[in-house]
């Protein structure tokens, strides 16, 4: 008598990693927050010469944080919604509503499974215990 095959699934990662995961591209997404509003700020009171160096950081900075958006909002909320919020990641001002909506849904999701979220997210380390991950 032999035994049926087992099935793998590659695809959809274990609940533990997608908490994981969650709270990494959060914290992520946290630092995306904060360097664009330096960008911001500096732009004003910046020196003209200066100004446009923080242009092109700013410009780094969007783009890192539209990789970011896209990669929480599959975790989060699947990946139809997913390219939309990259989409609207791209525009200025609406980016950073979108990281700060983002950063929310993540920290309430966090919070549910009883995991301290800080100022900048959550402690990794714990999140590895709570996940159970090595």
């Amino acid at each position: 008598m032999s035994l049926p095959p087992q099935t793998i699934s590659y695809a959809t990662p274990s609940i533990d990693h997608r908490l994981y995961d969650i709270a990494a591209r959060q914290k992520a997404i946290i630092y995306c927050i904060l360097l664009q509003l330096i960008v911001i700020v500096g732009r004003f009171i910046a020196p003209p010469e200066i100004a446009v160096g923080l242009a092109v950081v700013g410009l780094i900075v969007q783009i890192t944080a539209v990789v970011f958006i896209f990669r929480l909002a599959i975790v989060l909320q699947g990946t139809g919604m997913g390219i939309f919020l990259g989409i609207l990641g791209l525009i200025p001002i609406i980016g950073l509503l979108v990281l700060l909506y983002l950063s929310s849904q993540a920290t309430k999701r966090l919070k549910e499974l009883n995991i301290k979220v800080g100022l900048m997210g959550a402690d990794l380390n714990e999140v590895k215990t709570v996940a159970g991950i090595r």
